[in-house]
């Protein structure tokens, strides 16, 4: 009688618990998709956003099993003021624009570094609407830098999602 007791109260209590929540965003490092004939798996590494507030001194992500944060900082010295450099849409899904005030004659280098700072793309340009096609790259955090002689113009932030 005990146990017919206990192991109705065991299956009431696991009606009413949940072992995982399903959220709608989530900070991606890395993913792959893998296909044969039958079947098609696609995995995202992450971990989800459950609140993200933001201010003028920073942005705090609170998320799941943040043991370890590393933060880059690549800090913006232009040695010219250039208010038309813009980088759109971010996030973006494999196209991404860079919108660059370049005169005819002038070249500007841009450069896409990943969050381990390794450099995925170079590239050197001296129109004003750049077209950059990624959808090789995996989802995640990237920082794309323009530069102009060697030297850093702006940084910019952009998220890769799918």
């Amino acid at each position: 009688m005990k146990r017919i007791a206990l192991l109705a109260f065991i299956m009431v209590l696991s009606s009413k618990l949940d072992a995982q929540l399903i959220y709608p965003q989530v900070f991606s490092s890395f993913g792959g998709n893998l296909k044969n004939e039958t079947v098609q798996l696609t995995w995202t590494a992450g971990e989800p956003l459950y609140e993200t507030v933001s201010s003028n001194v920073g942005i705090l992500t609170q998320g799941f099993n943040q043991t370890v944060y590393i933060t880059t900082d690549i800090p913006d010295f232009p040695p010219y003021p250039l208010p038309n450099l813009t980088v759109f849409p971010n996030p973006f899904q494999g196209i991404l624009y860079v919108n660059l005030p370049t005169e005819s004659s002038e070249t500007l280098g841009i450069q896409l570094f990943d969050m381990f700072g390794r450099c995925i793309l170079i590239k050197k340009t001296n129109s004003n609407l750049e077209e950059l096609h990624l959808p090789h790259i995996a989802n995640g955090m990237y920082v794309l830098r323009i530069t102009r002689s060697n030297r850093i113009l702006k940084t910019f932030r952009v998220a890769k999602v799918e």
